[in-house]
């Protein structure tokens, strides 16, 4: 296998963070502000508990202003809709479905309050039910697609994404393209040659990045951008917000916050079966055997903005068939890690790391560096 001059790249939730999307912490906090008020809004509608004007005013304004909160709300009353004797929704609401939803989305709430930083701590018990397990997945899918709404590199027609401000420049992403697009020498065609991405985020940055970038920097025609991005070589291990598509305008589904009764099926289907957790952790064979050999054909191997979280470490651990990795260049991001922290880390990557010259990143990966 000809390794030259081939390069992975792993990069986790620390490479959103410069277009304001929450780290694990920062998303259990949101899903229990959405779950609080979607639930006092439907109890406040159907007149199954008692509100005073005030709370259910803050309820309504919430969901106004909030648009993943919308979602969950309208999801779950979809959700809650009778269906008729061929399968097909009605419009009456079935109150016993209903009440099991709110039971859920209460439940999830009274376990995070009591400190979980991560939604898979919790899902990880053994009692959590498919009601649980569903409402947590509906709630990331919107929160994460809310998030690339009201990110800085959302874009429609009429607003350009200003690649010269600091917190992009900054940005593990934009840092990427700009090496990449240098490296090969210019040629936007094969900016993705030899180079394999791993992404263990729910969002679309690095794609919507990526078509903005050539869009605007490279003059290209949204078609030409969306083929280019599509021939990239991308697994996404927890699944995406969203599949990353384009519009017949020439806009992409990043940031859609669309959902109305005719789509809340396939928004709710995409979160069920598209969406996987840590306590998911099993890959189909395909996609195991696809990132392994990202891995283990990779001359260097970048990692950036990357948590090292047990159970994702445990997702790129070589089976035994690739257990002899090559010699390679290691780059992996220790920012703000003292140097102690930083080496049991690095000792963590196990086989990843084993023969391989380490290099430590602190922040920058522009300088000094070719891959």
């Amino acid at each position: 296998m000809d390794r030259e001059n081939k390069t992975t790249f792993i990069i986790g939730a620390g490479a959103s963070t410069e277009f304001n999307f929450p780290i694990s912490s920062g998303l259990v906090e949101k899903i229990r502000d959405c779950l609080e008020n979607v639930v006092g809004q439907i109890l406040a509608e159907h007149g199954t508990f008692t509100h005073n004007e005030r709370e259910i005013r803050s309820f309504s304004e919430f969901l106004k202003k909030n648009g993943d909160a919308n979602i969950i709300h309208k999801c779950i009353k979809y959700l809650s809709l009778k269906r008729d004797a061929s399968g097909n929704v009605t419009n009456q609401l079935d109150k016993n479905e209903l009440n099991k939803y709110i039971s859920a989305a209460r439940t999830i709430n009274n376990k995070l309050i009591t400190g979980t930083t991560s939604i898979d701590t919790y899902l990880g018990w053994n009692d959590t039910t498919d009601y649980e397990v569903l409402i947590s997945k509906i709630a990331i899918t919107a929160i994460i697609r809310n998030c690339e709404y009201n990110s800085s590199i959302y874009e429609n027609h009429n607003r350009k994404i200003d690649f010269r401000s600091q917190a992009l420049s900054n940005s593990y992403l934009v840092q990427i393209y700009a090496k990449l697009n240098r490296m090969c020498n210019l040629k936007p065609e094969q900016i993705f040659k030899n180079k394999n991405f791993i992404i263990f985020n729910y969002d679309l940055c690095f794609e919507q990045l990526f078509f903005k970038y050539l869009r605007q920097n490279r003059s290209k025609s949204a078609i030409e951008a969306y083929q280019i991005i599509k021939s990239a070589n991308i697994i996404h291990p927890h699944g995406t917000s969203n599949d990353f598509e384009l519009s017949a305008d020439g806009e992409t589904n990043f940031g859609n916050i669309n959902i109305d009764y005719n789509n809340c099926a396939s928004f709710i289907n995409h979160s069920r079966s598209n969406i996987k957790l840590h306590t998911e952790l099993e890959l189909n064979m395909e996609k195991k055997k696809q990132l392994e050999e990202m891995i283990y054909e990779a001359n260097s191997v970048f990692i950036l903005g990357f948590g090292y979280h047990p159970d994702n470490l445990q997702i790129l651990s070589p089976s035994k068939n690739y257990k002899q990795i090559p010699n390679r260049k290691l780059i992996a991001n220790i920012f703000g890690m003292k140097e102690t922290g930083a080496i049991s880390t690095l000792q963590k990557l196990g086989s990843i790391a084993n023969g391989a010259d380490i290099f430590p990143l602190d922040r920058y990966i522009t300088r000094d560096i070719n891959y």
